[in-house]
């Protein structure tokens, strides 16, 4: 088995149509779709480059998430929590992240 290199190695699983990553911090899971609801609410909230700066592993938490919900209710519930958290900044998941942390 190859060593992780750090750097993301992306292939295509076509019977699942997700993509795989390989790298130290995450090791391999499946990536979560980005809605066109949520990518469309970061842009309209001006969080895109708050949300490129998390980590790989939080952006795909939040996604995974997010589409899990089985009510729109709590979809869209947390929507708002993640948008907050990016907005506000040092804060990931209800717990503290000092990395994001606005200064």
């Amino acid at each position: 088995m190859a060593k992780p290199s750090g750097r993301p190695i992306r292939r295509r699983a076509a019977a699942f149509r997700t993509e795989l990553y390989l790298d130290r911090a995450v090791g391999t899971r499946p990536a979560n779709p980005m809605p066109d609801d949520v990518e469309q609410l970061l842009a309209d909230h001006g969080l895109v480059d708050e949300y490129s700066d998390r980590p790989r592993c939080q952006r795909n938490d939040y996604l995974g998430w997010i589409n899990r919900a089985k009510q729109p209710a709590t979809r869209q519930k947390r929507i708002e929590q993640m948008l907050d958290e990016l907005r506000v900044g040092g804060v990931y998941m209800n717990m503290e992240h000092a990395p994001s942390k606005r200064l």
